[in-house]
């Protein structure tokens, strides 16, 4: 747990340092924003940290589960590290495309691009990726 705070706070230090002089104001407005949501994600790890630690202080707070949904945010990334090669659920993975995918059309909504008609996703089509390439190799146009 450590290792993430001292990794939030180093990233906040950074992003305190000051930008050239010539900065646009993109620039500025990019580093304030980023400032802000790193020292928002320090807080609620702060937070996380000192809620899951009264929750297993606390007597009358035994439950597992409650401690677990507590903690969720401070133990995501070690969790993630410590057993994430053996997640096998799909569904995780879509979620997490998902999320990137929906701010991604967010962001171009703001900007004023039409959304897309259809949107084709590589992993709904792998099977039929695959069969294609192996055409290819069995013409003798690939290896």
């Amino acid at each position: 747990m450590a290792g993430m705070q001292e990794k939030l706070e180093g990233k906040i230090l950074k992003l305190k340092e000051p930008l050239k002089e010539d900065a646009t104001a993109k620039e500025k407005e990019a580093r304030e924003k980023a400032l802000e949501e790193a020292e928002f994600k320090f807080n609620q790890f702060e937070t996380g940290i000192k809620v899951a630690a009264k929750a297993l202080e606390d007597a009358n707070s035994q439950d597992l589960m409650q401690w677990i949904s507590t903690a969720h945010d401070a133990l995501a990334e070690y969790l993630d590290k410590l057993k994430g090669s053996s997640v096998t659920d799909r569904k995780i993975y879509e979620d997490h495309a998902r999320r990137f995918e929906r701010e991604f059309f967010e962001d171009m909504t703001a900007l004023g691009v039409k959304e897309p008609d259809v949107v084709t996703r590589v992993t709904e089509f792998v099977p039929q990726i695959v069969e294609y390439i192996q055409g290819i190799v069995n013409n003798g146009f690939g290896y």
